[in-house]
């Protein structure tokens, strides 16, 4: 399972919550902070998914990758929230992730 966040935030502003009681039902838990503008990189917080998803989505795409590799798996189920399910669908439909995800 791929956790995909919301503008503004990172993987752990949006799933520290949540990510521990995935991991308790069974599931195996991966995220990924992505579209971090380069010109906020050293700023003590730097908001994720403030790129363009033209940008953003490539770097999901790795993150599958990497994901599917370390696995072993040949598909991911991504949950994402607020920008986290409209980015991906970028992934999805232009850049051939559907074959990759099962969800």
């Amino acid at each position: 399972m791929v956790l995909v966040h919301g503008l503004g935030a990172t993987m752990r502003l949006n799933w520290d919550y949540h990510s521990p009681g995935l991991r308790a039902a069974g599931y195996c838990v991966f995220a990924l902070t992505y579209g971090i503008d380069p010109r906020t990189r050293s700023w003590p917080y730097s908001p994720g998914g403030v790129i363009a998803m033209e940008r953003s989505a490539p770097q999901l795409a790795a993150f599958v990758d990497r994901v599917l590799e370390a696995t072993g798996a040949s598909e991911v189920d991504l949950v994402g929230h607020s920008e986290g399910t409209v980015m991906p669908r970028y992934y999805l439909e232009r850049l051939g992730g559907a074959g990759e995800v099962r969800r």
